[in-house]
């Protein structure tokens, strides 16, 4: 990791350096690059850390350029692309002016009127990729800076997700010279290293409380390019909720209604790399109770999500673990949340392990006081079955990890399966209310036919009284 980081500062000083090539267009540019190169090498040393909150800010509809005015590509050593990049990218900053009035500034940088210069950073079987802008606009009193989106993966999941943004720039009427933002905790997940990400709804993420990032006609792919994009691809939820809304004829926006009794019950399939075989099939339904500090409230609050199903956008991806003892579940949903169960196996038996949910405090919350990404996790000995079954639970079971309490139903899970249909193998192992619920409907079904033979016999012996005194008489 140090030796990346050092490349990651040589790459920021050589950016800096390209900016003044590019700045001495003009005599006003020249001095701002000047001063960007300074505080870019100081940055090189000096990381910022910022908390996420929301800003305040809208966004400009523009019209949409040629694609070239937005397209980033980076080449390896080798001569070969190793990440491209269609944004549409729009950063928007809130600062206070020399004249102490709070001003706001927008780059649209895929207009013409900007000088984008590339430049990155390939994986090179490490987990990370980086792409670096460095901004020029040619114009007096101009915006100058640079802004660097770190790309992420998995090793478990082969998940890719924007994970790092860093943004300067340089304030020609600011009572600061320069804004020098670095946030490690973005997240913006966008699909499984082996596709490209789609996404032609515009996404807004907040960078820093004072610093919007807008993301727009996105085609991205950062691992494992092969000349060009693969030939499959995952679209963002919005898209898939998009294009579901416009087929149907009308469509009302109500307020938001309560949750089921159950969560819904979703379909999961996790296929080998290659081939049509699933390793982890069945069905669950998951509902989260997650606690959090909502604004003008002194003690922390709850609130219920359910994992919707797959037509609103719930994405399955996985691991099938390439012959391990360890097979993966990432059940993606709202866009950027991740609900992972990690499944081990001995020689006869397998169980979920581990249980991770990695979750936004954003809009799906009710007024919360921060906003930004939240982790939980922990140990489990849960779903056990042995190889070649499946486990089976209708009822409702567990599982706390700090603020979050996860709630399964429904479930039929098997793991370290080998199978083509899709469908779970073998014999059903059921949990124990199950098991309690099963040994009851035959001692109630016994219990019932012991009456009723009960009932028959003092029917038929009173009756038999009755006929053998009606003789006596005669």
């Amino acid at each position: 990791m140090a030796n990346i980081t050092t490349e990651m500062a040589n790459t920021t000083t050589e950016m800096a350096n390209t900016t003044t090539e590019m700045a001495n267009t003009t005599t006003e540019m020249a001095n701002t690059t000047t001063e960007m190169a300074n505080t870019t090498t100081e940055m090189a040393n000096t990381t910022v850390m910022v908390t996420t909150t929301t800003a305040a800010m809208t966004t400009t509809a523009m019209p949409r350029p040629p694609v070239d005015e937005y397209t980033y590509t980076i080449v390896g050593s080798d001569n070969k692309t190793c990440l491209i990049a269609q944004m549409m990218i729009t950063l928007k900053y809130q600062y206070e002016g020399s004249d102490n009035q709070t001003k706001m500034k927008t780059m649209n940088l895929f207009d013409p009127s900007y000088n984008v210069m590339t430049q990155g950073q390939c994986a090179n079987n490490t987990m990370m990729s980086m792409l670096n802008l460095s901004i020029a606009k040619q114009a007096e009193n101009a915006e100058a800076g640079w802004l660097s989106l770190t790309f992420t993966e998995n090793e478990k999941t082969k998940m890719v997700n924007i994970s790092k943004v860093e943004f300067f720039a340089v304030l020609q009427d600011g009572k600061e010279p320069n804004i020098t933002i670095s946030n490690p905790d973005f997240k913006f997940n966008l699909s499984t290293s082996d596709k490209y990400f789609v996404c032609a709804t515009p996404q807004e993420r907040t960078v820093a409380d004072n610093v919007n990032l807008t993301l727009a006609e996105i085609k991205v792919q950062a691992f494992n390019v092969k000349g060009d994009f693969a030939n499959e691809s995952t679209e963002c939820a919005d898209d898939v909720v998009t294009t579901a809304m416009s087929l149907t004829t009308a469509a009302t926006v109500g307020p938001t209604t309560p949750l089921p009794a159950t969560p819904p019950t979703i379909d999961v399939t996790v296929t080998q790399e290659g081939s049509n075989v699933s390793c982890i099939v069945g069905t669950i339904g998951v509902r989260f109770s997650i606690k959090y500090k909502k604004n003008g409230v002194k003690d922390m609050v709850s609130q219920q999500f359910d994992i919707p199903p797959k037509e609103n956008g719930t994405q399955i991806f996985g691991d099938c673990g390439n012959g391990s003892d360890t097979q993966v579940l990432n059940v993606t949903f709202f866009d950027n949340w991740q609900y992972i169960i990690e499944f081990t196996k001995t020689s006869t038996k397998y169980s979920a392990s581990k249980m991770e949910l990695y979750y936004q405090l954003d809009e799906h919350f009710e007024n919360p006081d921060q906003q930004g990404a939240r982790f939980a996790n922990g140990t489990t000995n849960a779903f056990k079955a042995d190889v070649g079954n499946y486990y089976l639970c209708n009822h409702k079971e567990h599982y706390t990890f700090g603020d979050v309490t996860i709630d399964t139903t429904n479930v039929k899970l098997q793991a370290f399966s080998k199978t083509v249909s899709k469908n779970v193998g073998g014999n059903a192992q059921e949990c124990s209310d199950d098991d309690k619920t099963s040994d009851i409907v035959p001692i109630a079904v016994g219990a019932a036919l012991a009456g009723l033979v009960v009932i028959v016999l003092i029917a038929y012996l009173i009756g038999r009284k009755r006929n053998h005194s009606g003789y006596q008489s005669v």
